[in-house]
């Protein structure tokens, strides 16, 4: 019975494949070869999505505010041209005058006419013949003229000792007061009637003195110690 079913099945099948239409593929005709084209060479860089953000923009923009930031702290940390203005005033109104006078101590220059007063105390020896005192004492009292640096001096003076012995005379003296350099020249009329004169240089206190007697042609070098009364007093009542 099974084997007449699996006929009747099988006859059903092929009466069934016979009566379906075939359809025929035409066949392809074969055109002219084409040249391959080459791959599209795609960039190595992903181009950004839609929600990222944009890198070169993001690149772009912080540089800016970097710049921004810094020129921020820039201002902040740089004096203003105010204050580096004054410094450079300050420095400015300091300097000095190259052809105004030296300044004494911060003082100002001393000007005037004043009384003046001088002792002077020596001793010396014979440069030429005979000297019959060998200690010399001086005084004298005039006027002081103050033209700072320079005072001037003159006066009536009396000594005795030196060459002259005793005599009376008239002396001028000047003293250049930042340098303390001295000058002086006089003469005397001496016992006997004769004159002697004498000149010296010195420095502060300290000076050497030349004598000469007309009458006996005699010649004396003294060293002296000047106490000059009047400047002291003169420059302490000016301070």
């Amino acid at each position: 019975m099974k084997v007449v079913l699996v006929v009747i099945y099988s006859l059903a099948a092929a009466t069934a494949s016979a009566q379906a239409p075939t359809t025929q593929t035409p066949p392809v005709e074969p055109g002219p070869a084409r040249p391959a084209e080459p791959a599209p060479v795609t960039s190595a860089v992903a181009e950004p999505s839609a929600t990222a953000p944009d890198s070169s923009t993001s690149a772009t923009i912080a540089p800016d505010v970097e710049a921004d930031s810094v020129a921020a702290a820039g201002a902040v940390e740089q004096p203003s041209s105010d204050s580096t203005s004054a410094p450079v005033v300050a420095a400015e109104s300091n300097q000095t005058d190259p052809d105004a006078p030296v300044p004494t101590g911060g003082l100002p220059a001393m000007r005037g006419v004043s009384w003046d007063f001088e002792l002077e105390l020596g001793v010396g020896f014979a440069v030429q013949g005979d000297l019959d005192d060998e200690l010399l004492g001086r005084a004298r009292g005039g006027v002081l003229f103050i033209q700072e640096p320079f005072f001037l001096s003159v006066g009536v003076t009396g000594e005795v000792g030196g060459l002259a012995g005793y005599g009376v005379g008239l002396q001028g003296d000047l003293i250049h007061l930042w340098g303390g350099y001295t000058f002086q020249v006089g003469a005397e009329y001496a016992e006997g009637g004769a004159w002697i004169v004498h000149a010296g240089l010195g420095y502060a206190i300290l000076s050497a003195e030349w004598q000469h007697d007309f009458d006996t042609d005699a010649d004396a070098l003294f060293f002296k110690l000047r106490i000059p009364i009047g400047i002291v007093f003169y420059g302490m009542s000016h301070q």
